[in-house]
């Protein structure tokens, strides 16, 4: 599953061309969904579409039937060329679906240094093999499985509820900055008799 909008930053259409590189004989399918940006981006998805079996775009889809598609997936792809964290991959990992992300800061920020799912920022090729590793290696599936349930806990409501109470409380409970006053030395209370004095 392909869950983004149709955007440069996203590279929306990495994994599409990754599956054009399987053998003949895989049965994986990019299912995307997302809206297209501008009017271009359309046309590339039916283009896409019409030259590329083995992908679908459905365009913009209400949140249900993103769950709906996680739930159906073997695994979730996300190609963007930088991002922050995205949303996206915590719906994935709550639903036990691995990952396959290039390694960018917002990514390997939620997902670990060492997780095994990482591809190169554009490189066709290292999703190509990811993709044939997850249809044809079930030990790799399994440990993409394992370590996405070991990041699991991080992701749940209860302690990200928790997390933000505290940060709020410690926040709360900081002294306020003092000012940077210095002191007054004799000349300056001089002057201020004097101006005193004169007005």
């Amino acid at each position: 599953a392909v869950i983004g909008h149709l955007r440069q930053v996203k590279d929306p259409f990495r994994a599409a061309e990754a599956a054009r590189r399987l053998p003949a004989s895989s049965r994986v399918r990019i299912v995307h969904l997302g809206a297209a940006e501008t009017p271009e981006w359309t046309a590339a998805a039916k283009t896409e579409m019409a030259t590329n079996s083995r992908y679908v775009w459905r365009g913009d889809r209400p949140r249900a039937d993103v769950r709906r598609l996680l739930g159906r997936a073997r695994a979730l792809v996300l190609s963007s060329l930088s991002e922050g964290g995205a949303n996206v991959i915590s719906e994935a990992v709550a639903a036990s679906v691995p990952v396959l992300a290039t390694r960018i800061d917002g990514s390997v920020g939620l997902l670990g240094r060492d997780y095994p799912g990482y591809f190169p920022v554009g490189d066709t090729e290292a999703l190509a093999k990811l993709l044939d590793r997850i249809e044809r290696d079930p030990a790799f599936l399994k440990r993409l499985t394992r370590a996405i349930a070991r990041r699991a806990p991080l992701f749940r409501p209860a302690r990200e509820k928790t997390n933000w109470k505290k940060l709020i409380d410690e926040t709360l409970r900081k002294p306020a900055p003092r000012a940077n006053v210095r002191p007054r030395k004799a000349a300056d209370s001089a002057v201020t008799n004097m101006c005193q004095e004169k007005f």
